[in-house]
């Protein structure tokens, strides 16, 4: 394109300029004026798009300048100003004086077509495992959509991420999208091994003795009846996607918690050593929060995700992975993430400040987590004496060999030792005549033994007496002895001048007390410097001698001998007596005695992983004591130390408050009637509530503190008041009832009137099966029993007949997660809980009674009555609720029973019934029940599983079998049913109150048989001979068992 030219003038030349221009005029000859003449100059500056030229770079001012532009191709004038001032349009500006400023800027011609948009590529690299399309080889404009997409075509393979100019993008069906930079990019795609989606894989439950290796189990406590607090229901136990997820339930018992392992998941991994320390790590996904046990060490954990790491040695432990999470209730929990490095247990530092007043011996140069340090403080400086030794905060207290210990945590541990001044007071002598040795010259500390010689120098004199605080004391051997009191004191010696031989007899007194006789002295007196011997028998067998003293002096006996040596002077004798020791025995918990304390210990090879040692256990007074050890190379269970009491004045199914006073020489956790404690090392009370179950009323569980020395004092128990229900039978529109609030505590006055309504006739008013009769005023009143009461109100109608009320019918479920059946003395009954709208979150809201009654095989009724109804488990998923009805005997075979429960809900009513032959449900809808004529005689095993033996153990009879004999395996043992069990004893108070077929093993091949008996056999009778004989049937086939014990042993046949 042609520049375009704007003529302003004819100028005989055009001056191109690229910046700042500064043009003078040529050199002229110069005319002289008179009159000095005003000027300005003309600058010029653009933007280097083109140029501007003036008329005349100076000149006059009020000279009109023209400006010449020319703008570079493509370009056009912008702006065009004159020292500000714009001149686009005129092209000119008139002269002022100075600096004439032009400045002009240009711009492209509208006309002008812009530049080409440049296109970039897209490029990737070509490969077997996958093919790309859809990409345009022309490449992309800056900001341009690009889509592409990509199938994999090795069969092996599957995408791990695709990049684009190394970002990663997302894509879905294949299909990937991103958008164009203003540069080429390149596609990088990245594969991996195709993991195949495993299908769920469900987990069982599995025994620890059987555990597998590489397999993952659960356990849970209702599988042992040994240590079942509570009901735990599996709902579901999965492994997929490397995530063990466990969904569970766990219905607590009334009063108690759950023990830690009442849920525990095993898992063996077979490439671990034994003997290697590991650290295991794993993530744990939880809905609540809680306490859980891995590899026998707690750990905290919050609702949600945890991450989880321990370390431990393999081979402690029977499986690699040990977790127990009972004390979480129930939950849902997902194990993912599980690995084992090789580690090392890390070990902590025990640091104090070093003086030198005292020093302390015995530590290590480190500790593990959970390893119990021992330690002695020993006192250089003789004017001090400890006061206190803590480690971080927390007060120890010395054993009776003056060490201290504790347990090492994860974080080391700091002894601070507070020393404390000593307080010495002096002891003087005056006088002459004699010397005194052996008095420390910086005196003693009150309640210290001051010890000294004493020798008479003048020889026209001899002793008479020797006193300090007013009273005698005695040579005892050459040596006189006191205790130092809080005050300064002198040794008065008194001499006199010797004389004929003393012939006075000084008397012996003591005061008489029937707690104690005193025998040996003689009624005349004694002459100074004869020996006084006695003795001190004490008549009270709850108290012993605490100190003898004559005078000020104490006396030690010499077996059993007290003796003196007589001043001249009278003296009295005083004997102090403080309750005696009574030593504790160790005792079976199952063989709890009344009102008698007794310790325990965790004997049992299937329960201890550790060995207590009682190295004494006494009561005296209201001080139980208990000084023991425990030798263990794991962590402590709760129960490897036990006290335990059971107090007779208890009311069973009462609340408590327990309280006592527990002086423990280490701080840590106790377990008291199955609550957890934390406890300091010194002083504590300690307080629970608790529902006494008619068993031990105090069962203190010492285990997780390790050895130690515990004193327990002060033991009381407060019923604490226990508010009651009162119900009221339905047919509510007929009646109305004023007056009754919601609950009443015991002995409070229930008062209610009732009005019938709707024309009928009020006929009775029942509590608990009294009947009430209303005051002048229409009310009835009542005390409040100790339970829950119904009041049952009948009405008649105006035509004078009585209204039955009105209870729906429920349909008895034959089977629930375990079969509708009498167990034992226990009456098990399944019902939908559809039928009655309960739930898990409102079970709690219904009430229930129960009838039964019991005939023996004559048909004659049976005298039993109701002690215990429970709901014991609820169960929305499979919708079922289990009833359990107590009896105070046991239904076996022949007997006929009928049970009926009642159940109410807001105003609702509900009966469901059950008939039983034996302990069979007699379901309606199944066949009649035959019984065998024939039995097929089995042998019993003298072992059973697991090394168990058949033995009587108590009240209970374990008889073992083989399995495969009769064809028992763990699917249909619930379709074994006892026919018959008796009894022929030489006691002959023994008779059987329950049977059951209650336990299978396959790896032994073995089931049990268990009979109880209405009362036990001591472990060590050895003369008692009985034989139990159980009959059972499986698909109308009788089979017979019988075994005879002597004593509590089986006698092999």
């Amino acid at each position: 394109m042609k520049k375009k030219r704007i003529p302003i003038l004819a100028l005989s030349g055009i001056l191109l300029l690229t910046g700042v221009m500064s043009v003078t005029s040529c050199g002229c000859d110069q005319i002289v004026d008179n009159d000095v003449k005003k000027t300005g100059t003309v600058t010029v500056s653009t933007d280097n798009h083109g140029s501007v030229t003036p008329s005349a770079t100076s000149g006059e001012v009020g000279t009109k300048i023209t400006l010449t532009v020319t703008p570079s191709e493509g370009y056009e004038l912008d702006t065009l100003t004159h020292n500000g001032n714009d001149i686009k349009d005129t092209l000119s500006f008139t002269l002022v004086e100075g600096e004439n400023k032009v400045e002009a800027t240009f711009k492209l011609e509208s006309t002008v077509t812009p530049p080409v948009t440049e296109t970039y590529k897209v490029t990737y690299t070509e490969s077997s495992d996958y093919t790309i399309s859809g990409l345009n080889s022309d490449g992309y404009k800056e900001n341009d959509s690009v889509t592409f997409s990509v199938s994999v075509t090795n069969s092996e393979k599957e995408i791990d991420k695709i990049t684009v100019d190394g970002k990663e993008v997302s894509g879905t069906n294949g299909s990937y999208t991103f958008t164009m930079p203003a540069h080429d990019v390149a596609i990088v795609i990245s594969l991996k091994s195709k993991v195949e989606t495993p299908e769920r894989t469900e987990i069982s439950w599995i025994e620890e003795d059987n555990l597998g290796t590489d397999t993952w189990g659960y356990w849970s406590s209702t599988k042992a009846n040994w240590g079942a607090n509570c009901v735990v229901v599996m709902n579901e136990a999965y492994f997929e996607n490397e995530v063990a997820t466990f969904d569970y339930s766990i219905t607590e018992n009334e009063g108690v918690t759950p023990l830690s392992h009442a849920v525990q998941i095993f898992y063996k991994n077979s490439k671990n050593t034994v003997g290697q320390v590991y650290e295991l790590t794993f993530k744990l996904n939880t809905q609540v929060a809680g306490t859980i046990k891995i590899n026998n060490i707690e750990k905290e954990v919050v609702a949600g995700e945890n991450d989880i790491s321990v370390i431990y040695e393999e081979g402690t432990l029977k499986s690699s992975f040990h977790l127990e999470t009972g004390l979480l209730g129930s939950a849902k929990i997902s194990i993912s993430n599980v690995s084992w490095k090789e580690s090392a247990f890390p070990t902590y530092k025990v640091t104090y400040t070093q003086s030198e007043d005292y020093e302390i011996t015995g530590l290590n140069d480190s500790y593990k987590e959970g390893e119990t340090v021992t330690f002695k403080v020993n006192v250089l400086n003789e004017d001090k004496k400890l006061g206190t030794v803590t480690v971080d905060d927390t007060p120890l207290a010395a054993n009776s060999n003056g060490e201290y210990s504790f347990t090492m945590d994860n974080d080391g541990a700091t002894i601070v030792v507070n020393l404390v001044d000593i307080v010495r007071y002096k002891v003087t002598t005056t006088g002459t005549g004699y010397t005194i040795n052996g008095l420390n010259e910086r005196g003693y500390e009150e309640g210290e033994t001051v010890t000294f010689t004493l020798e008479v120098t003048d020889e026209t004199k001899e002793l008479q007496s020797v006193s300090v605080y007013g009273n005698v004391i005695l040579d005892q051997n050459g040596t006189y002895s006191f205790v130092m009191k809080a005050e300064e004191t002198e040794i008065v010696v008194t001499l006199v001048d010797k004389e004929e031989p003393d012939l006075t007899k000084y008397s012996v007194t003591y005061e008489e007390n029937e707690s104690y006789t005193i025998e040996g002295l003689d009624e005349e007196g004694y002459l100074k410097g004869s020996n006084v011997s006695f003795t001190v028998t004490v008549n009270d067998e709850t108290k012993e001698v605490k100190e003898v003293k004559v005078g000020e002096t104490p006396l030690t006996p010499v077996e059993g001998t007290y003796s003196f040596t007589m001043p001249a002077s009278n003296v009295t004798i005083s004997v102090t007596l403080e309750d005696a020791k009574v030593n504790l025995e160790f005792g079976e918990e199952t063989s709890m005695p009344n009102d008698t304390w007794i310790y325990w210990n965790g004997r049992w090879d299937w329960f201890c992983n550790g060995e207590a040692i009682v190295n004494s256990a006494y009561i005296q007074g209201d001080n139980i004591h208990l000084d023991y050890s425990i030798n263990s190379e794991g962590n402590h269970v709760n129960h490897i130390m036990q006290l335990l009491y059971k107090d007779t004045s208890l009311v069973t199914n009462a609340k408590y408050t327990l309280t006592f006073n527990l002086n423990s020489s280490k701080s840590g956790d106790i377990i008291i009637n199955e609550q957890r404690k934390t406890i300091v090392a010194g002083e504590n009370e300690v307080s629970i509530e608790f529902i006494y179950d008619g068993t031990a009323s105090f069962v203190l569980q010492l285990g997780p503190i390790g050895s130690a020395i515990v004193d327990i004092s002060n033991v009381r128990y407060e019923k604490v008041p226990e508010s009651y229900v009162v119900n009221v039978n339905s047919n509510s529109s007929e009646y109305l009832i004023e007056g009754l609030e919601e609950n009443y505590f015991e002995g409070d006055e229930v008062k209610f009137k009732v009005t019938a309504t709707n024309d009928y006739i009020l006929d009775s008013v029942t509590y608990n099966d009294t009947v009430l009769t209303a005051d002048e005023e229409g009310y009835y009143t009542f005390t409040m029993p100790s339970q829950d009461v119904e009041i049952y109100i009948t009405l008649k109608d105006p035509s004078g007949s009585e209204i039955e009320p009105e209870y729906k019918e429920i349909e008895v479920l034959s089977k629930g997660s375990s079969a509708t059946r009498i167990e034992g003395t226990g009456i098990w009954l399944w019902i939908d809980t559809n039928d009655i709208g309960m739930t898990a979150a409102n079970w709690q809201e219904f009430d229930f009674t129960a009838d039964v009654s019991v005939k023996d095989p004559s048909g004659a009724p049976v005298d039993w009555t109701i002690k215990n109804t429970l709901i014991s488990d609820v169960n929305e998923a499979e919708h079922y609720a289990r009833f359990y009805v107590e009896l105070s005997g046991a239904p076996v075979a022949g007997f006929t029973t009928e049970a009926t429960i009642y159940i109410t809900h807001n105003n609702e009513m509900y009966k469901a019934s059950a008939s039983f032959n034996g302990t069979k449900y007699d379901d309606p809808n199944a066949g009649e029940v035959v019984l065998p004529t024939e039995y097929e005689n089995l042998n019993v095993l003298e072992e059973g599983t697991a090394g168990d033996s058949t033995r009587i153990e108590g009240a209970g009879v374990m008889l073992f079998i083989k399995a495969s004999e009769i064809g028992l395996n763990a699917t249909n043992i619930g379709e074994f049913e006892i026919v018959e069990a008796t009894v022929q004893s030489s006691n002959e108070s023994i008779v059987i109150s329950g049977s059951q077929i209650d336990l299978y093993r396959e790896a032994d091949d073995t089931f049990r048989i268990y009979v109880t008996f209405n009362i036990g056999l001591a472990a060590d009778d050895e003369t008692t001979e009985t034989t139990v004989t159980v009959k059972f049937m499986h698909d109308g086939i009788g089979y017979q068992v019988s075994a005879s014990f002597l004593g509590c042993n089986y006698i092999s046949e």
